[in-house]
């Protein structure tokens, strides 16, 4: 292989794009269109003598393959065709298989909005804005439009203190509490106007 990889994704990466060019019926590089492979594999493509790779080299490939998002939004739907290496269907994906790989997309989804909410965060703690996080659509309706402010900026406290380093946990949560006071100071006298 002419081209050395420099991490354990762009190794990976690298093998997949292999596995596209040696079946390409079968395994593809851009992740929205990774259809489900047949249980297995793996076997298959060890059997395969023109396909000189490590045994090791192709399984982390096919796990890698397999553990992309792209690859949970094709597999969740019961009956989906599960193909081999011409590209055939083989099999169909199960519902226990369909249900699993909802579940992975939906806890997918909740650590992106964990890690964009956090991100929001980090950028108050850095003075780079005063917006605290936008709360789930489902928290604000749940919250007296009186209170939304104050839930607002809480929840935005809660999420950066329970990021933080233990030993800078009291000085960040000191610093937002702060934050909090001046907030619910300025809700209070609006609502005295």
């Amino acid at each position: 292989m002419a081209n050395i990889p420099h991490s354990k994704q762009d190794e990976n990466n690298e093998y997949i794009r292999l596995l596209a060019t040696h079946y390409p019926k079968c395994f593809v590089e851009e992740p929205r269109q990774r259809r489900p492979l047949k249980h297995n594999i793996v076997a298959d493509i060890k059997k395969d003598t023109t396909f000189d790779v490590t045994p090791e080299k192709i399984t982390d490939a096919v796990e890698w393959y397999q553990s992309h998002i792209g690859y949970a939004y094709q597999s969740k739907i019961q009956g989906t065709p599960r193909i081999d290496l011409g590209g055939n269907g083989v099999s169909t994906v199960t519902e226990a298989e369909a249900l699993a790989a909802q579940q992975r997309i939906n806890d997918f989804n909740q650590e992106k909005h964990e890690r964009n909410a956090a991100l929001g965060v980090a950028m108050v703690r850095n003075g780079v804005s005063d917006r605290p996080v936008p709360l789930p659509h489902k928290a604000k309706a749940t919250t007296a439009p009186e209170f939304a402010p104050l839930y607002e900026i809480l929840n935005a406290a809660n999420v950066s203190v329970i990021g933080s380093d233990p030993s800078i946990r009291a000085m960040v949560a000191k610093m937002l509490l702060n934050k909090v006071i001046k907030r619910f100071q300025q809700v209070e006298s609006e609502m005295e106007e």
